[in-house]
């Protein structure tokens, strides 16, 4: 049966990470107020500070050569880069396979759609008529929810989890009394702008127990199609985005191994 629409009205996750890394070493030679960094990555030097009396005291402070800021800057520099590896990975892979369920939901949906044309027995058609807005409501800063009922018992919410284009789309979660007497409950995808919402009207469905003879109703609004579909819209725009951060993360590992072998190099050198 097609898996149909699913959505979490907690919100989506978020993802971070963050590192740091501290390194500092000192050295003091054994001969009068010399001091050599003997080519380590930092050195410390002894700075005097005189007050009012002549009297002076001392403080250590460590100055970071400009190899040991190289190699910080790599251990950043690839702290960074596995981040947005998860990052692109969890946007692009993970999502293609929900896009593949997607599609194959549009063409047995489709078929659904079109035996219930046909007339074929078990596929029935149900339009909701004289539908009114019960009320729309609004928390914080979240969506506005609003609320309908109609015929047919028919009672729906709207709720919005996608914004694509500049636009906040809507899905409906509902549940009507079908033409067999028996309450059907579903769940719409997200195709409804706020301006659709309010002058909302009718709505028409199909529904069958008869598609997979799995025991369980299939129903979808009658008209629907993958194009209307924003929560696709959204998972594509998500993994295009992944796609390039990590085409991006690649490259950008590339020259930080390359760097890499920089410092390597002049180290061996010196």
């Amino acid at each position: 049966m097609p898996v149909g629409p699913s959505h979490n009205r907690s919100g989506r996750s978020s993802y971070s990470s963050s590192s740091s890394s501290r390194s500092s070493s000192s050295s003091r030679s054994s001969s009068s107020s010399s001091y050599s960094s003997s080519y380590r990555s930092s050195r410390t030097t002894r700075t005097r500070y005189y007050d009012d009396d002549d009297y002076y005291y001392s403080s250590d402070s460590a100055l970071i050569t400009g190899r040991g800021g190289a190699i910080i800057g790599l251990i950043f520099g690839y702290a960074g880069a596995l981040v947005c590896l998860i990052f692109g990975w969890l946007l692009s892979i993970s999502n293609l396979s929900y896009a593949g369920l997607m599609e194959q939901d549009a063409k047995e949906y489709a078929e659904i759609i079109e035996l219930a044309d046909k007339g074929t027995e078990g596929y029935y058609t149900i339009t909701i008529r004289d539908l009114e807005q019960m009320g729309a409501s609004t928390e914080g800063g979240n969506p506005t929810v609003y609320s309908y009922w109609g015929d047919n018992e028919f009672y729906a919410t709207a709720y919005s989890e996608v914004k694509v284009d500049g636009y906040r789309y809507y899905y409906l979660d509902f549940h009507f009394v079908g033409e067999t007497g028996e309450k059907i409950y579903g769940e719409t995808y997200s195709c409804y702008t706020a301006d659709t919402l309010e002058d909302l009207t009718q709505l028409t469905f199909v529904y069958t127990k008869e598609y997979d003879n799995d025991g369980a109703w299939d129903v979808i609004e009658k008209g629907y199609s993958l194009e209307k579909n924003m929560d696709y819209a959204a998972l594509k725009r998500d993994i295009n985005v992944g796609v390039i951060l990590l085409i991006a993360t690649v490259a950008l590992l590339v020259l930080f191994i390359w760097l890499s072998k920089l410092v390597h190099r002049a180290r061996k050198k010196k």
